[in-house]
């Protein structure tokens, strides 16, 4: 695996309230969408960024480095106070 496999994408942000920023997409996935649809993530994004995290730990692990993963939950979830109106 070559080091540029462990870099991300295009990605874009938008501002909520009190300057707060939000992933608004992140390569070619449209993450607002995951704020405001129900059946969102799609299973795809979900094995993709299983895929990617697999691949990331064998890099490391490849070169002797544990790495720890901690999905945390999105702050449009946890504290939706400051999300943009996009996702209200």
């Amino acid at each position: 695996m070559a080091v540029t496999e462990l870099v991300g994408g295009q990605l874009s942000a938008i501002e909520g309230k009190d300057g707060w920023l939000f992933l608004k997409s992140f390569a070619a996935t449209d993450v607002m969408s995951f704020y405001t649809n129900e059946n969102s993530p799609p299973e795809a994004a979900i094995n993709r960024q299983a895929d990617v995290m697999e691949r990331r730990h064998a890099w490391f692990a490849g070169r002797g480095i544990p790495l720890v993963s901690l999905v945390a939950p999105t702050i449009a979830w946890s504290i939706p106070r400051p999300c943009p109106r996009a996702c209200a």
